[in-house]
């Protein structure tokens, strides 16, 4: 492999499903802008994982790239072997909603037609957060990666205190948190249940389904956020509510726009033609978000 772009600086956004992504993907793309791209995996050989095989080949299309997202960049592959310099950020989501949240968008939006019963005895549904991060149910596996392989690690609950604590973390870099936020599940759901529904009937079911994503939600709010949030240091809770304060005047829209046509007529039709011709596309499916 051309080890031509192992020390470039490059951000990793693993994409936790149900746990704000496409707001942060969004907020990736107006930053970084044309050095940006939701990523699939581009070559059979990589499974699931997006590797440095798949970034080589996505540097072909823009050699500029500089921030990376999606649901296959996953800090267990060869990415940072390669690309020494690759760094991780994510966000995780109170368990149990996240888990409700996939439920009812496996229901409206993939046609699965099985009971919540039967979702909660599909085992492949269980502490997805933790097999996102480890690969695997391995609780303390994914603490260390969190801690070794990660930038930055937040949670859905306090978003704009990890977009503040990015934007110190990509300093000197002008890193502009202002959102709106993205792909809102829709109030009228068409399952007509609301979380506290589901938690009459199925409370311990659902917690004992996600334990270890339990553990690991709490190990990042209270370890690995107290931590970043003290290192920030005084000026911290200012800037903070300073930006809550402000964030309300996202006026980027131009960046959206530029951006839209640039995913839809450059990197899409360029994706979708090189993961056909490696036999990864057997169904019609969408491009990058």
């Amino acid at each position: 492999m051309n080890l031509n772009y192992s020390n470039r600086e490059l951000l990793a956004f693993t994409h936790i499903k149900k746990a704000a992504g496409t707001t942060l993907s969004h907020i990736l793309r107006i930053n970084f802008f044309l050095k940006h791209c939701d990523v699939k995996v581009l070559s059979a050989a990589s499974g699931n994982i997006f590797q440095a095989a798949d970034m080589h080949k996505l540097l072909k299309l823009n050699p500029l790239i500089r921030s990376i997202a999606g649901h296959s960049v996953l800090p267990y592959g060869d990415l940072d072997q390669y690309y020494r310099k690759a760094k991780f950020i994510t966000i995780l989501r109170n368990p149990i909603k996240r888990y409700i949240s996939q439920y009812q968008h496996n229901v409206e939006k993939l046609g699965y037609k099985g009971s919540f019963e039967t979702y909660l005895d599909d085992q492949s549904s269980w502490n997805k957060q933790v097999k996102t991060i480890a690969g695997s149910e391995d609780l303390n596996l994914a603490k260390d990666i969190l801690i070794k392989k990660f930038l930055l690690v937040g949670i859905v609950e306090e978003f704009d205190t990890f977009l503040i604590l990015l934007k110190m973390k990509l300093e000197p870099k002008n890193f502009y948190p202002g959102y709106k936020v993205q792909n809102i599940a829709k109030k009228d759901s068409a399952i007509g249940l609301k979380v506290e529904d589901y938690l009459k009937t199925h409370e311990e079911k659902i917690e004992d389904r996600n334990a270890l994503d339990i553990a690991l939600y709490q190990f990042v709010k209270s370890e690995l956020l107290a931590k970043e949030k003290s290192l920030y240091g005084s000026g911290f809770e200012t800037a903070l509510q300073d930006f809550k304060r402000s964030k309300k005047g996202y006026d980027r829209k131009v960046f959206w726009y530029l951006d839209y046509i640039v995913r839809k007529i450059y990197y899409q039709p360029r994706i979708h033609h090189i993961r056909k011709n490696n036999g990864l596309i057997k169904y019609r499916e969408r491009g990058p978000a």
